[in-house]
C-alpha cells in the first residue's frame, strides 16, 4: 500500500494532499508494477485537506498507512480495518495531524463513505506502533515532546508518555513481545517505557551515551539489545548495539472471586463481606491542555510562542466541566459514601478563580502580546507581569500589592462557590456563577443497605470550530443496594435532552446499567445494557422520531459529520457484563 500526492492540476484532487493506491501480491513478481487499469486505487482521502494558510512546505505528502492490528474492529461489525496515518486536517493556524480508519475490506473503493477520522496532536513528527496490542505512539514536538498513545481496540487515547527534555526525541523502537518502547532524546538520553502495560507508566531515563540515534530503532528481544543508527552521517555506515534492562514482568490480576467461600450464609458462622459503585455523568467537557495545549500552533512560531507565554501562570493544565456527575455512590458492609454535583469544575480552575490575578493574559506577555504573529516585534517585547509593573509605579490603594488588590477585589465575585451534595451534606448548593447551570441534586445515605444520587444540570450552546453545539439538560441517578435474591445490585442512569450539534437535533439519549452479584457461580452479571436514541433529526441523515436504531442512526452522523465530529458507544468488558464465574463481580 503506497500513498503519493494528489495530482495538483487535477480540480477533484487539489484539496487533498494524499491518495490511497496498491497492488495485488502477485503484481510483486519481478518486472514494472502495473500502472492506472491494473492497480488498486486510487482513492481521495476525503477527510485530509491541504493547509490554505501555512508555507507549501508544511503540506506534506508523506503518510504511513499499516495496519495496526490484525483483530477486527468492534465498533465496525467485527470487519477489518486499517489506520492511516496522516499530517494532515490542518486549522488557519498550524499543520495538525490525524488517524483515518478504513475498512480493509474496501481500502481502495473510491466511493466508499465508511472513512472514519481520530483527531491527533499537532506536530507529529515520529511515531511508532505496537502492531501486537493495536497501539500506536504518536510523538507531538510542538512545546515539548510527549508521546500520545492511541488504542485501536477502544479507539482513544489512553496514556501520554512524557519523553523529552530541552532536545526532540530522534529515535524509536518497540518490543512487540512486552510491549516496551525504547525512546532516544538528546537530552534524556535512552528512555524506556513499558507501554504494554495498564494503565502506562512514564520512561525511565537511562544515562547511556547514546550516538545521535536516528528513526527507527530495531529491538532483539531474546538478548535485550537495541540497534542505533548513529549520526552525523560520517558514522551512518554502521549500527551501535547497546544493552538494555530486560522487560518488566508484569503481575498476573489477582482473581476476584477467589475472594468468596462459595458456601451458603448463616448467621453466627459467615460474614459477607462486599462493596458495590455506581457513578454517572451527563456530559462531560474537557480542554486537554488547556488554551495554548488545546491549540495546535507548530508552522506559525509567532502564535506558538505568544501562547506558550500567555497564561503561564495558569498552566498548561487540564480543564475540565462536568455536567450532572455523580462521583460517587459507594456501599460496603463498612459503611456509605455519596457525592453528586449539577455542575462539576477541575480543582485547577476552582483555585484560579479565587485568584483571578494568576491568569490574567498580561502575565508573562505583557502589553505587546497583541501584536501577534509579527515575529521582530515579539523578540522586542519585555515579558513580565503587568502588575508588578505596576507595582513599580506607585501600588494598589492601600499600599498593597495590584494582584492582591485584584484578587481581594473580584476574588469574591469569580470564586467557584457551588458546594455538591454528600452524605454529610445531602443537598447541593449552588453559587451566583453556577446557579444558572444547575439543577436539584442530592444523595441519599441515611438508610442501611442502600446509598442513592440524582443530578441535573442545564447548559447552554458553544462554538466549537464551525460548529455549534448545544445541550438542553442532563440529568443522572444512581443507586447501590442489598437485595435479598441478587445480593449487591449497583444502577446507573444518563439520560440528556435537546442536544444539538450544528444542523442536527437528537431530542433524546438515554443509557442505563444494572450490574449484581452475590458471591455465589452464577449469580452475577449485568442486565442488559444498550442506549435509547430519539428525536433525531436534521440536514444530511434520514432521521427517526420514535426509539431508533442506535448503529443506523450513529452510521448516519458519523457519515454526516465525518472529519469533524465521531460517535460512538461504549463497550462495556465482555467478562465482567456476563459476571465472573464464581459470582463475585460484575
Amino acid at each position: 500500500i503506497l500513498t503519493v500526492p494528489a495530482l495538483k492540476a487535477n480540480p477533484t484532487l487539489t484539496g487533498n494532499p494524499v491518495t490511497l493506491i496498491g497492488w495485488r501480491a502477485a503484481d510483486f513478481d519481478g518486472g514494472p508494477l502495473p500502472g492506472p487499469g491494473g492497480m488498486l486505487g486510487p482513492r481521495v482521502l476525503r477527510n485530509c485537506r491541504r493547509d490554505p494558510v501555512n508555507a507549501p512546505g508544511l503540506n506534506s505528502d508523506i503518510a504511513s498507512p499499516m495496519m495496526i492490528t490484525t483483530q477486527p474492529d468492534a465498533e465496525a461489525n467485527l470487519q477489518m480495518r486499517t489506520w492511516v496515518f496522516i499530517p494532515c486536517l490542518t486549522t488557519p493556524v498550524s499543520l495538525s495531524t490525524a488517524i483515518v480508519r478504513l475498512n480493509h475490506a474496501t481500502l481502495f473503493d473510491p466511493n466508499a463513505t465508511d472513512e472514519r477520522l481520530i483527531p491527533a496532536p499537532p506536530a507529529i513528527s515520529n511515531w511508532s506502533v505496537d502492531e501486537k496490542r493495536g497501539r500506536f505512539l504518536l510523538v507531538n514536538e510542538a512545546d515539548g515532546a510527549d508521546g500520545w498513545v492511541y488504542e485501536a481496540s477502544t479507539n482513544a487515547y489512553i496514556g501520554v508518555i512524557q519523553i523529552s527534555g530541552s532536545g526532540l526525541v530522534t529515535g524509536f523502537g518497540v518490543d512487540e513481545e512486552s510491549g516496551r518502547l525504547y525512546a532516544y532524546n538528546q537530552s534524556n538520553g535512552l528512555m524506556i517505557a513499558e507501554m504494554g502495560q495498564d494503565p502506562i507508566p512514564q520512561a525511565d531515563p537511562y544515562r547511556i551515551d547514546l550516538a545521535d540515534s536516528g528513526w527507527p530503532m530495531p529491538i532483539d528481544v531474546r538478548r535485550n539489545k537495541v540497534f542505533v543508527i548513529p549520526k552525523p552521517e560520517a558514522r551512518a555506515h554502521r549500527y551501535e548495539i547497546y544493552e538494555v534492562p530486560p522487560p518488566v514482568k508484569v503481575d498476573v490480576k489477582i482473581d476476584a472471586d477467589s475472594l468468596t467461600k462459595q458456601v451458603k450464609e448463616e448467621a453466627g458462622k459467615t460474614d459477607a463481606q462486599y462493596g458495590g459503585s455506581a457513578t454517572a455523568y451527563g456530559v462531560r467537557s474537557l480542554l486537554a491542555g488547556g488554551l495554548a495545549g488545546a491549540i495546535p500552533t507548530s508552522g506559525n512560531n509567532d502564535l506558538g510562542r505568544v501562547l506558550r507565554e500567555i497564561n503561564s501562570r495558569c498552566g498548561l493544565r487540564d480543564r475540565e466541566v462536568v455536567l450532572a456527575a455523580i462521583q460517587q455512590t459507594d456501599l460496603q458492609n463498612s459503611g456509605r459514601e455519596a457525592k453528586a454535583a449539577g455542575v462539576h469544575l477541575d480543582n485547577a480552575s476552582v483555585q484560579d478563580l479565587e485568584r483571578p490575578s494568576r491568569c490574567d493574559v498580561y502575565n508573562e506577555a505583557g502589553l505587546g502580546f497583541s501584536l501577534l504573529g509579527v515575529e521582530k516585534a515579539l523578540e522586542t517585547l519585555q515579558f513580565g507581569s503587568l502588575y508588578g509593573k505596576l507595582d513599580g509605579i506607585g501600588g494598589a490603594p492601600g499600599g498593597q500589592g495590584y494582584a492582591d488588590w485584584v484578587d481581594k477585589t473580584l476574588g469574591d465575585y469569580t470564586k467557584w462557590e457551588y458546594r455538591a451534595a454528600t452524605c454529610s451534606k445531602p443537598i447541593a448548593q449552588a453559587g451566583h456563577n453556577s446557579d444558572q447551570l444547575a439543577g436539584p441534586t442530592s444523595v441519599s445515605c441515611d438508610k442501611p443497605g442502600l446509598v442513592s444520587a440524582a443530578s441535573e444540570a442545564r447548559a447552554r450552546e458553544d462554538v466549537i470550530g464551525p460548529i455549534t453545539i448545544g445541550v438542553g439538560k442532563a440529568y443522572t441517578t444512581t443507586e447501590v443496594h442489598l437485595d435479598p435474591a441478587r445480593g449487591l445490585v449497583s444502577e446507573a442512569t444518563s439520560v440528556v435532552e435537546n442536544f444539538k450539534i450544528g444542523q442536527v437535533t437528537i431530542g433524546y439519549i438515554s443509557n442505563s446499567a444494572t450490574s449484581f452479584a452475590k458471591g455465589r457461580s452464577g449469580t452475577s452479571g449485568t442486565d442488559k445494557y444498550e442506549p435509547v436514541i430519539s428525536g433525531l433529526r436534521g440536514s444530511g441523515i434520514t432521521g427517526c422520531e420514535l426509539r431508533c436504531d442506535v448503529n443506523t442512526a450513529i452510521a448516519q452522523l458519523n457519515t454526516a459529520f465525518a472529519g469533524r465530529v465521531e460517535f460512538r458507544t461504549i463497550k462495556p468488558d465482555p467478562i465482567l457484563l456476563k459476571g465472573s464465574p464464581g459470582g463475585y463481580q460484575a
